[in-house]
């Protein structure tokens, strides 16, 4: 990879822990124009690398899978992963987002530093007879990524909890969807197990779970 991508993907650097998964209820609703930086497209040495991102990672996809009910009207629903957009701040990128947006009228998600990726339903966790799922993004380099739980209550979106995971694993599975799946398992309506991968001090990556509360 040239030198440019590479400078460039440090500016947009993503960093992964593997230490216990986080259990952090935060409203990752919209939360208006007025608060987001202002989207222009800018003839600078940053856009033309954005420009390179996009063809080699065709950035520019939209991917869609089935999540189950996840507003509780009966129906199933289905999640898009709509394609990536860049912030620019002062002539230079800042950050980056995806909108998840669903076939039913329930707000988008919007989820930073990663792009496409692959979402699984993972059933009722907090018995409000909606469907929760986990979401793995994609990112340029590194092996290591994360993986997102997000709940719909109250009509909002609620991150349940995240961990990290290794993306030579996932892409080493025959069915990839069902085994983000096995990473979540319910135990009862307050409370699920979420299973990471971690490092040990041996050097070695090792399944790890960690029970998260819910409410």
């Amino acid at each position: 990879m040239k030198q440019t991508l590479t400078l460039f993907l440090q500016i947009l650097s993503l960093t992964v822990s593997c230490s216990s998964p986080t259990d952090n209820r935060k409203n990752i609703n919209e939360t208006g124009d007025s608060l987001i930086p202002k989207i222009v497209y800018i003839k600078n040495k940053d856009s033309l690398q954005m420009n390179q991102l996009i063809k080699e990672y065709d950035l520019n996809s939209i991917d869609t899978f089935v999540v189950g009910d996840v507003n509780g009207d009966g129906k199933e629903d289905k999640a898009i992963i709509q394609p990536l957009v860049f912030f620019y701040q002062n002539n230079k990128i800042d950050s980056q987002f995806v909108n998840i947006t669903f076939t039913c009228k329930i707000p988008s998600i919007k989820h930073y530093n990663g792009f496409q990726g692959l979402i699984s339903n993972v059933g009722d966790l907090d018995g409000n007879k909606t469907n929760e799922f986990v979401y793995y993004p994609y990112w340029y380099q590194s092996n290591s990524a994360g993986i997102y739980v997000y709940g719909y209550i109250q009509n909002r979106w609620i991150l349940f909890g995240s961990g990290s995971i290794r993306r030579d694993i996932i892409d080493g599975q025959k069915d990839p969807i069902k085994f983000l799946k096995s990473r979540i398992n319910k135990v009862d309506n307050n409370s699920f197990k979420l299973t990471q991968h971690v490092w040990t001090e041996e050097g070695k990556f090792v399944d790890s779970t960690t029970r998260i509360i819910i409410k």
